[in-house]
Protein backbone atom coordinates (compact mmCIF):
# COMPACT_ATOMS: atom_id res chain seq x y z
CA UNK A 1 0.00 0.00 0.00
CA UNK A 2 1.16 3.39 -1.14
CA UNK A 3 2.18 5.57 1.93
CA UNK A 4 0.93 9.30 1.61
CA UNK A 5 3.03 11.97 2.36
CA UNK A 6 1.84 15.69 2.88
CA UNK A 7 4.11 18.26 1.82
CA UNK A 8 4.10 22.01 3.00
CA UNK A 9 5.15 25.06 1.51
CA UNK A 10 5.49 28.71 2.82
CA UNK A 11 8.62 30.86 3.14
CA UNK A 12 10.79 28.51 5.26
CA UNK A 13 14.63 28.67 3.07
CA UNK A 14 15.66 25.14 4.24
CA UNK A 15 13.01 23.62 2.37
CA UNK A 16 12.62 25.06 -0.75
CA UNK A 17 15.88 24.42 -2.17
CA UNK A 18 14.59 20.32 -2.63
CA UNK A 19 11.19 21.12 -3.14
CA UNK A 20 10.53 20.25 -6.82
CA UNK A 21 13.36 16.94 -6.51
CA UNK A 22 11.92 15.76 -3.08
CA UNK A 23 8.87 15.67 -4.85
CA UNK A 24 10.01 13.54 -7.89
CA UNK A 25 11.96 11.35 -5.33
CA UNK A 26 9.02 10.40 -3.08
CA UNK A 27 6.69 9.46 -6.26
CA UNK A 28 9.52 7.50 -7.76
CA UNK A 29 10.17 5.80 -3.90
CA UNK A 30 6.51 4.74 -3.97
CA UNK A 31 5.01 7.72 -1.90
CA UNK A 32 1.72 9.75 -2.73
CA UNK A 33 2.31 13.25 -2.23
CA UNK A 34 0.22 15.75 -1.17
CA UNK A 35 1.12 19.24 -1.19
CA UNK A 36 -0.40 22.20 0.93
CA UNK A 37 0.89 25.80 0.19
CA UNK A 38 0.25 28.71 3.27
CA UNK A 39 -0.52 30.66 0.15
CA UNK A 40 -0.50 31.38 -3.77
CA UNK A 41 2.94 33.16 -3.37
CA UNK A 42 4.75 30.24 -3.64
CA UNK A 43 3.44 29.07 -7.09
CA UNK A 44 5.04 32.02 -8.14
CA UNK A 45 8.33 31.78 -6.64
CA UNK A 46 9.07 28.72 -6.08
CA UNK A 47 9.42 27.10 -10.14
CA UNK A 48 7.35 24.23 -9.21
CA UNK A 49 7.42 21.21 -11.46
CA UNK A 50 3.79 19.93 -9.86
CA UNK A 51 0.73 21.08 -8.62
CA UNK A 52 -0.37 22.23 -5.11
CA UNK A 53 -3.62 20.38 -4.19
CA UNK A 54 -4.23 22.13 -1.02
CA UNK A 55 -3.75 26.19 -0.62
CA UNK A 56 -4.64 27.66 2.75
CA UNK A 57 -5.49 31.42 1.73
CA UNK A 58 -8.03 30.66 -0.59
CA UNK A 59 -9.55 27.43 1.92
CA UNK A 60 -9.30 30.68 4.68
CA UNK A 61 -11.55 33.21 2.14
CA UNK A 62 -13.74 30.48 1.65
CA UNK A 63 -14.10 29.88 4.80
CA UNK A 64 -13.41 32.86 7.62
CA UNK A 65 -16.87 33.52 8.19
CA UNK A 66 -18.57 29.88 7.98
CA UNK A 67 -16.98 28.29 11.13
CA UNK A 68 -18.30 31.04 13.71
CA UNK A 69 -14.96 30.17 15.50
CA UNK A 70 -15.97 26.35 15.83
CA UNK A 71 -13.33 23.81 15.95
CA UNK A 72 -14.12 20.33 13.32
CA UNK A 73 -13.21 18.18 16.08
CA UNK A 74 -13.55 18.68 19.99
CA UNK A 75 -10.16 16.84 20.23
CA UNK A 76 -8.30 19.99 18.32
CA UNK A 77 -9.80 22.09 21.54
CA UNK A 78 -7.23 20.48 23.54
CA UNK A 79 -4.46 21.76 21.91
CA UNK A 80 -2.58 25.24 23.30
CA UNK A 81 -3.53 26.80 19.58
CA UNK A 82 -2.05 30.03 21.06
CA UNK A 83 0.96 28.59 21.76
CA UNK A 84 1.07 27.71 18.01
CA UNK A 85 0.57 30.97 16.66
CA UNK A 86 3.18 32.60 19.43
CA UNK A 87 6.34 32.62 17.09
CA UNK A 88 4.29 34.28 13.80
CA UNK A 89 2.83 36.96 16.69
CA UNK A 90 6.42 37.32 17.27
CA UNK A 91 7.59 37.98 13.91
CA UNK A 92 4.66 40.47 13.61
CA UNK A 93 6.38 42.65 16.36
CA UNK A 94 9.89 42.58 14.42
CA UNK A 95 8.93 42.75 10.74
CA UNK A 96 5.12 43.93 10.54
CA UNK A 97 2.25 42.29 9.08
CA UNK A 98 0.02 42.36 11.92
CA UNK A 99 -3.49 41.49 11.97
CA UNK A 100 -6.72 42.58 13.87
CA UNK A 101 -8.23 40.17 16.71
CA UNK A 102 -10.68 39.09 14.59
CA UNK A 103 -8.66 38.32 11.72
CA UNK A 104 -6.24 36.30 14.16
CA UNK A 105 -9.26 34.34 15.96
CA UNK A 106 -10.75 32.99 12.00
CA UNK A 107 -6.75 32.51 10.92
CA UNK A 108 -6.49 29.82 13.71
CA UNK A 109 -9.42 28.22 13.62
CA UNK A 110 -9.29 28.04 9.77
CA UNK A 111 -5.64 27.00 9.99
CA UNK A 112 -6.73 24.04 12.12
CA UNK A 113 -9.73 23.04 10.66
CA UNK A 114 -8.08 23.22 6.76
CA UNK A 115 -5.30 20.49 8.28
CA UNK A 116 -7.92 18.46 10.08
CA UNK A 117 -9.79 18.21 6.58
CA UNK A 118 -6.59 17.62 4.53
CA UNK A 119 -5.82 14.30 7.06
CA UNK A 120 -9.14 13.02 7.33
CA UNK A 121 -9.38 13.05 3.41
CA UNK A 122 -5.99 12.18 2.36
CA UNK A 123 -5.32 9.74 5.23
CA UNK A 124 -1.94 10.99 6.04
CA UNK A 125 0.93 8.87 7.39
CA UNK A 126 3.55 11.42 7.01
CA UNK A 127 3.69 15.35 7.09
CA UNK A 128 7.70 17.00 5.61
CA UNK A 129 8.34 20.85 5.90
CA UNK A 130 10.83 22.37 8.07
CA UNK A 131 11.49 22.26 11.83
CA UNK A 132 7.86 23.43 13.82
CA UNK A 133 8.87 27.12 13.82
CA UNK A 134 5.39 29.18 12.91
CA UNK A 135 1.78 28.43 13.03
CA UNK A 136 1.24 26.66 9.83
CA UNK A 137 3.63 23.86 10.08
CA UNK A 138 2.59 23.71 14.04
CA UNK A 139 -0.90 22.71 13.50
CA UNK A 140 0.14 20.55 10.37
CA UNK A 141 2.22 18.66 13.70
CA UNK A 142 -0.34 18.71 15.96
CA UNK A 143 -3.12 17.28 13.61
CA UNK A 144 -0.53 14.76 12.84
CA UNK A 145 -0.90 13.59 16.26
CA UNK A 146 -4.54 13.45 16.48
CA UNK A 147 -4.55 11.06 13.21
CA UNK A 148 -1.00 9.11 14.44
CA UNK A 149 0.99 10.46 11.13
CA UNK A 150 4.47 11.05 11.83
CA UNK A 151 6.11 14.72 11.39
CA UNK A 152 9.91 15.23 9.62
CA UNK A 153 11.01 18.78 9.89
CA UNK A 154 14.27 19.79 8.41
CA UNK A 155 16.93 22.40 10.24
CA UNK A 156 20.13 23.38 10.08
CA UNK A 157 22.26 21.89 12.58
CA UNK A 158 25.29 23.85 14.38
CA UNK A 159 27.92 21.18 13.37
CA UNK A 160 29.19 23.19 9.75
CA UNK A 161 27.81 21.07 6.87
CA UNK A 162 24.93 19.44 8.65
CA UNK A 163 21.30 19.17 9.16
CA UNK A 164 19.33 17.94 11.60
CA UNK A 165 15.56 16.25 10.66
CA UNK A 166 13.29 16.62 13.89
CA UNK A 167 10.47 14.58 14.91
CA UNK A 168 8.65 16.79 16.49
CA UNK A 169 8.36 19.97 18.57
CA UNK A 170 11.22 19.71 20.16
CA UNK A 171 15.37 18.08 19.52
CA UNK A 172 15.43 14.75 20.77
CA UNK A 173 17.46 15.15 23.96
CA UNK A 174 17.52 11.36 24.34
CA UNK A 175 18.56 10.54 21.39
CA UNK A 176 21.91 12.78 21.80
CA UNK A 177 22.69 11.59 25.34
CA UNK A 178 22.53 8.16 24.49
CA UNK A 179 24.94 8.89 21.43
CA UNK A 180 26.86 10.82 23.73
CA UNK A 181 27.29 7.70 26.07
CA UNK A 182 28.09 5.56 23.64
CA UNK A 183 31.17 7.53 22.27
CA UNK A 184 32.25 7.92 25.97
CA UNK A 185 32.49 4.72 26.92
CA UNK A 186 32.54 2.47 23.62
CA UNK A 187 35.24 4.73 21.50
CA UNK A 188 36.16 1.58 19.88
CA UNK A 189 32.91 1.58 18.42
CA UNK A 190 33.15 5.18 16.10
CA UNK A 191 33.29 4.60 12.69
CA UNK A 192 35.81 6.21 10.69
CA UNK A 193 33.98 9.00 8.62
CA UNK A 194 32.32 10.21 12.20
CA UNK A 195 36.18 10.25 14.22
CA UNK A 196 37.22 11.92 10.57
CA UNK A 197 34.57 14.91 10.94
CA UNK A 198 34.76 15.25 14.81
CA UNK A 199 38.83 15.62 14.44
CA UNK A 200 38.55 18.05 11.81
CA UNK A 201 35.56 19.86 13.51
CA UNK A 202 37.93 19.96 16.78
CA UNK A 203 41.11 20.91 15.24
CA UNK A 204 39.41 24.21 13.69
CA UNK A 205 36.82 25.06 16.64
CA UNK A 206 38.39 28.15 17.71
CA UNK A 207 37.17 29.29 13.97
CA UNK A 208 33.98 27.78 13.36
CA UNK A 209 31.02 29.20 12.74
CA UNK A 210 27.41 27.22 12.58
CA UNK A 211 26.36 27.87 9.17
CA UNK A 212 23.27 29.42 9.83
CA UNK A 213 25.03 32.36 11.00
CA UNK A 214 27.32 33.05 7.78
CA UNK A 215 23.87 33.67 5.15
CA UNK A 216 23.77 37.16 3.81
CA UNK A 217 21.60 39.27 5.46
CA UNK A 218 22.57 38.24 9.25
CA UNK A 219 25.63 39.51 9.46
CA UNK A 220 25.72 42.48 11.55
CA UNK A 221 28.69 43.34 9.58
CA UNK A 222 27.26 42.38 5.81
CA UNK A 223 26.55 46.42 4.18
CA UNK A 224 23.33 47.42 2.40
CA UNK A 225 24.49 46.96 -0.85
CA UNK A 226 25.57 42.87 0.04
CA UNK A 227 21.84 42.80 1.44
CA UNK A 228 20.07 44.02 -1.64
CA UNK A 229 22.13 44.22 -4.62
CA UNK A 230 21.65 40.94 -5.51
CA UNK A 231 20.42 38.34 -8.48
CA UNK A 232 18.07 36.42 -6.13
CA UNK A 233 16.47 39.94 -4.35
CA UNK A 234 16.25 41.27 -7.94
CA UNK A 235 13.97 37.95 -8.98
CA UNK A 236 11.78 38.01 -5.72
CA UNK A 237 11.30 41.60 -6.01
CA UNK A 238 10.10 40.85 -9.66
CA UNK A 239 7.86 37.63 -9.03
CA UNK A 240 6.25 39.28 -5.91
CA UNK A 241 5.23 42.38 -8.19
CA UNK A 242 3.37 39.49 -10.69
CA UNK A 243 1.97 38.05 -7.82
CA UNK A 244 0.75 41.28 -6.31
CA UNK A 245 -0.41 42.57 -10.22
CA UNK A 246 -2.74 39.26 -10.44
CA UNK A 247 -3.56 38.59 -7.04
CA UNK A 248 -4.33 41.69 -5.06
CA UNK A 249 -7.83 40.96 -4.07
CA UNK A 250 -7.80 36.98 -4.74
CA UNK A 251 -5.26 35.84 -2.21
CA UNK A 252 -3.06 38.74 -0.11
CA UNK A 253 -5.95 39.44 2.01
CA UNK A 254 -5.70 36.36 2.81
CA UNK A 255 -1.91 35.23 3.00
CA UNK A 256 -1.80 35.58 6.45
CA UNK A 257 1.78 34.56 7.19
CA UNK A 258 3.20 37.02 3.62
CA UNK A 259 0.74 39.11 3.09
CA UNK A 260 1.88 41.66 0.83
CA UNK A 261 5.06 40.72 0.08
CA UNK A 262 6.35 44.38 -0.90
CA UNK A 263 5.24 45.79 2.17
CA UNK A 264 7.53 42.90 4.08
CA UNK A 265 10.20 43.58 1.67
CA UNK A 266 9.96 47.18 3.10
CA UNK A 267 9.59 46.44 6.11
CA UNK A 268 12.70 44.68 6.48
CA UNK A 269 14.43 46.83 4.48
CA UNK A 270 14.00 50.04 7.19
CA UNK A 271 14.72 46.91 10.11
CA UNK A 272 17.93 47.10 8.45
CA UNK A 273 18.45 50.09 7.44
CA UNK A 274 17.62 51.52 10.98
CA UNK A 275 20.12 48.53 12.64
CA UNK A 276 22.81 50.27 10.82
CA UNK A 277 22.04 53.37 12.03
CA UNK A 278 21.55 52.32 15.50
CA UNK A 279 24.82 50.20 15.76
CA UNK A 280 27.64 52.78 16.01
CA UNK A 281 25.73 54.65 18.66
CA UNK A 282 25.27 51.20 20.57
CA UNK A 283 29.18 50.32 19.95
CA UNK A 284 30.12 53.99 21.45
CA UNK A 285 27.37 54.19 23.79
CA UNK A 286 26.98 50.80 25.43
CA UNK A 287 29.40 47.96 24.48
CA UNK A 288 32.20 48.01 27.58
CA UNK A 289 35.23 46.79 26.20
CA UNK A 290 36.71 43.61 28.26
CA UNK A 291 40.10 43.85 29.78
CA UNK A 292 41.31 40.03 29.41
CA UNK A 293 44.28 40.86 32.15
CA UNK A 294 41.23 41.35 34.49
CA UNK A 295 40.39 38.12 36.47
CA UNK A 296 36.43 38.98 36.75
CA UNK A 297 34.39 36.73 38.07
CA UNK A 298 31.54 36.27 35.27
CA UNK A 299 28.69 34.41 33.92
CA UNK A 300 28.08 34.36 29.96
CA UNK A 301 24.62 35.06 28.65
CA UNK A 302 24.82 35.15 24.80
CA UNK A 303 21.72 36.62 22.94
CA UNK A 304 19.83 35.20 20.89
CA UNK A 305 18.56 36.10 17.23
CA UNK A 306 15.02 37.51 17.44
CA UNK A 307 13.03 36.10 15.53
CA UNK A 308 13.70 32.36 15.25
CA UNK A 309 12.17 28.73 16.46
CA UNK A 310 15.07 28.63 19.25
CA UNK A 311 13.38 31.48 21.55
CA UNK A 312 9.66 31.86 20.40
CA UNK A 313 9.71 27.86 20.00
CA UNK A 314 12.43 26.41 22.23
CA UNK A 315 12.01 29.21 25.28
CA UNK A 316 8.54 30.71 24.53
CA UNK A 317 8.18 32.03 28.14
CA UNK A 318 11.67 33.60 27.96
CA UNK A 319 11.63 35.10 24.69
CA UNK A 320 12.13 38.64 26.21
CA UNK A 321 15.15 38.60 26.73
CA UNK A 322 15.35 41.44 28.67
CA UNK A 323 13.35 40.39 31.51
CA UNK A 324 15.09 36.88 31.28
CA UNK A 325 18.50 38.79 31.90
CA UNK A 326 16.97 40.94 34.84
CA UNK A 327 15.92 37.81 36.07
CA UNK A 328 19.28 36.17 35.70
CA UNK A 329 20.69 39.22 36.93
CA UNK A 330 19.39 40.47 40.04
CA UNK A 331 19.91 36.37 40.69
CA UNK A 332 23.51 36.35 40.62
CA UNK A 333 26.39 36.01 43.77
CA UNK A 334 27.56 39.34 44.93
CA UNK A 335 30.95 40.00 43.23
CA UNK A 336 30.09 37.98 40.09
CA UNK A 337 29.03 39.76 36.52
CA UNK A 338 27.33 38.71 33.72
CA UNK A 339 28.56 39.36 30.33
CA UNK A 340 25.73 39.55 27.89
CA UNK A 341 27.45 38.81 24.42
CA UNK A 342 25.74 40.67 21.73
CA UNK A 343 25.26 38.27 18.65
CA UNK A 344 26.43 39.15 15.14
CA UNK A 345 23.43 38.29 13.42
CA UNK A 346 21.32 40.47 15.77
CA UNK A 347 23.26 43.16 16.74
CA UNK A 348 21.44 46.53 16.13
CA UNK A 349 18.04 44.84 15.67
CA UNK A 350 16.73 45.71 19.44
CA UNK A 351 15.44 49.02 19.91
CA UNK A 352 18.07 51.65 21.58
CA UNK A 353 16.00 51.48 24.86
CA UNK A 354 16.61 47.81 25.49
CA UNK A 355 20.68 48.73 24.74
CA UNK A 356 20.25 51.52 27.75
CA UNK A 357 17.95 49.17 30.08
CA UNK A 358 20.57 46.52 30.10
CA UNK A 359 23.65 48.99 30.35
CA UNK A 360 21.57 50.23 33.72
CA UNK A 361 22.09 46.75 35.22
CA UNK A 362 24.13 47.05 37.64
CA UNK A 363 26.19 43.87 37.71
CA UNK A 364 25.85 43.43 33.63
CA UNK A 365 28.37 44.21 31.39
CA UNK A 366 27.50 44.74 27.54
CA UNK A 367 30.07 42.83 25.65
CA UNK A 368 30.31 43.88 21.54
CA UNK A 369 29.42 40.85 18.85
CA UNK A 370 32.55 41.31 17.38
CA UNK A 371 34.33 39.97 20.79
CA UNK A 372 35.33 36.19 20.63
CA UNK A 373 32.92 34.18 22.44
CA UNK A 374 35.29 30.99 22.83
CA UNK A 375 37.81 33.16 24.79
CA UNK A 376 34.88 34.26 26.76
CA UNK A 377 33.50 30.52 27.21
CA UNK A 378 37.03 29.83 29.01
CA UNK A 379 37.29 32.24 31.06
CA UNK A 380 33.61 32.45 32.35
CA UNK A 381 32.57 30.69 35.67
CA UNK A 382 29.44 29.29 33.74
CA UNK A 383 27.39 29.70 30.65
CA UNK A 384 23.74 30.36 30.93
CA UNK A 385 21.76 30.17 27.90
CA UNK A 386 18.27 29.96 26.66
CA UNK A 387 19.42 27.75 23.66
CA UNK A 388 22.07 28.82 21.89
CA UNK A 389 24.82 27.56 20.23
CA UNK A 390 27.48 29.20 22.51
CA UNK A 391 26.24 26.34 25.36
CA UNK A 392 26.94 23.47 22.95
CA UNK A 393 30.28 24.99 22.45
CA UNK A 394 31.09 25.65 26.36
CA UNK A 395 29.95 21.94 26.31
CA UNK A 396 32.73 21.35 23.79
CA UNK A 397 35.26 22.85 25.87
CA UNK A 398 34.43 21.25 29.10
CA UNK A 399 32.73 24.41 30.62
CA UNK A 400 29.34 23.91 32.73
CA UNK A 401 26.67 24.91 31.14
CA UNK A 402 22.59 26.46 32.95
CA UNK A 403 20.02 25.57 30.33
CA UNK A 404 16.62 27.64 30.26
CA UNK A 405 15.27 26.77 27.28
CA UNK A 406 14.75 22.94 25.74
CA UNK A 407 17.45 21.99 23.45
CA UNK A 408 18.71 19.08 22.31
CA UNK A 409 22.23 18.91 24.78
CA UNK A 410 20.08 19.71 27.94
CA UNK A 411 20.59 16.19 28.92
CA UNK A 412 24.55 16.34 28.84
CA UNK A 413 26.20 16.08 32.15
CA UNK A 414 27.80 19.18 32.31
CA UNK A 415 24.29 20.80 32.14
CA UNK A 416 22.02 22.16 34.99
CA UNK A 417 18.16 22.51 33.72
CA UNK A 418 16.44 24.96 35.61
CA UNK A 419 12.60 25.42 35.31
CA UNK A 420 12.22 28.97 36.97
CA UNK A 421 14.34 31.13 38.75
CA UNK A 422 13.98 30.55 42.02
CA UNK A 423 16.52 28.03 41.44
CA UNK A 424 18.96 29.80 39.91
CA UNK A 425 20.92 32.15 43.46
CA UNK A 426 21.30 28.87 44.91
CA UNK A 427 23.13 26.69 41.61
CA UNK A 428 24.79 29.96 40.84
CA UNK A 429 26.14 30.70 44.39
CA UNK A 430 27.83 26.73 44.47
CA UNK A 431 29.73 27.17 41.14
CA UNK A 432 33.47 26.95 40.17
CA UNK A 433 35.18 28.03 37.49
CA UNK A 434 36.58 24.74 37.16
CA UNK A 435 36.47 23.31 33.35
CA UNK A 436 36.49 19.75 32.49
CA UNK A 437 38.34 19.88 29.61
CA UNK A 438 39.60 16.54 28.39
CA UNK A 439 39.57 14.83 24.46
CA UNK A 440 36.88 12.15 25.58
CA UNK A 441 34.23 14.64 27.18
CA UNK A 442 35.36 17.19 23.57
CA UNK A 443 34.55 14.20 20.82
CA UNK A 444 31.47 12.36 22.82
CA UNK A 445 29.96 15.97 22.81
CA UNK A 446 30.45 16.67 18.99
CA UNK A 447 29.95 12.63 18.40
CA UNK A 448 26.76 12.44 20.17
CA UNK A 449 25.19 15.26 17.58
CA UNK A 450 26.64 14.07 14.84
CA UNK A 451 24.62 10.87 15.24
CA UNK A 452 21.79 12.80 15.33
CA UNK A 453 22.23 15.07 12.10
CA UNK A 454 23.13 14.43 8.32
CA UNK A 455 25.41 15.81 6.31
CA UNK A 456 24.99 18.45 3.22
CA UNK A 457 28.04 18.42 1.44
CA UNK A 458 26.64 17.04 -1.41
CA UNK A 459 23.20 17.76 -2.93
CA UNK A 460 22.07 13.82 -4.12
CA UNK A 461 23.30 12.65 -1.07
CA UNK A 462 21.45 15.17 1.47
CA UNK A 463 18.22 14.10 -0.98
CA UNK A 464 19.15 10.69 -0.52
CA UNK A 465 19.33 11.13 3.40
CA UNK A 466 16.17 13.34 3.58
CA UNK A 467 14.37 10.11 1.62
CA UNK A 468 15.94 7.77 3.97
CA UNK A 469 14.97 9.60 7.32
CA UNK A 470 11.06 9.90 5.48
CA UNK A 471 10.99 5.87 5.28
CA UNK A 472 12.31 5.74 9.13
Amino acid sequence: MRRKILLLLNNAPDVKIFTNDLYKRLENEGFDVIVASESLFYQYTLNLDFSVDYIFSQYFKLNKDKYDLKLLNTSIANFNIWESYFSDYDRANHIGNKHTKDYTNKVMVCLYNFFYEIFEREKIDIVWHEAVSNSFNYAAYNISTLFNAKYKGLIYSRLPNRYEVLNAVYADSRQYIEEYNNALYNADILDEKAVEYIDKYLLNFSNIQPDYMQLVGLNATDSMAQLYLRKDKIRYLIKSLIYLKKERKNDVPYAYQLGNPIVSSINTFWMQLKRKIKLPIIIKKYYEPIDNSLNDLFFLYPLHFHPESATSIWARHLNDELNTIINIAFNLPFGYKLYVKDHISAAGFPSLSFYKKLSQIPNVVIIPFSQDAKILIKRCVKVITLTSTVGFEALVLGKPVIVLGKVFYEKHPLVTKIDNFEQLFKILSQSSRDTIANSNNAVSTVYGYYKISMSIDDYKDTIDLIIDSIKK
